[in-house]
């Protein structure tokens, strides 16, 4: 996962996106359940598209002005 480049498509695990982030598995869980960021049920599996991780990040990202 280190220094691998997203691809729009590409879909990650709560524990990805977590590592990628460099948070807690429970906090990507509390994102998720707020609503912060968008998650698909595949089967019994929770995915995030990596498209979805960079909003998320964007959003979040610290301005100055």
């Amino acid at each position: 996962m280190k220094n691998k480049p997203l691809s729009p498509g590409q879909f990650l695990s709560p524990r990805q996106v977590a590592e990628l982030l460099g948070v807690a598995t429970k906090t990507v869980s509390r994102r998720i359940a707020d609503g912060e960021i968008r998650a698909s049920r595949i089967g019994r599996l929770l995915r995030i598209a990596a498209s979805d991780v960079q909003r998320y990040v964007e959003r979040n990202e610290l301005r100055t002005t």
